[in-house]
């Protein structure tokens, strides 16, 4: 199982938004945490790596 962290300004944007919009958003970031590399997901390349 993996941690996910968010940002403050991803955080603070997450908050703003409605429930019905935020849930579905944190529910499908969960489920990253069991599998990150789920069937059909396309490898990102060129993209600054934050850590």
């Amino acid at each position: 199982m993996y941690k996910i962290d968010f940002s403050k300004k991803a955080q603070k944007k997450l908050d703003k938004l409605s429930d019905e919009i935020a849930n579905p958003i944190l529910f499908a970031i969960g489920n990253l945490s069991l599998d990150p590399r789920p069937s059909g997901c396309k490898k990102l390349k060129g993209g600054q790596v934050i850590e």
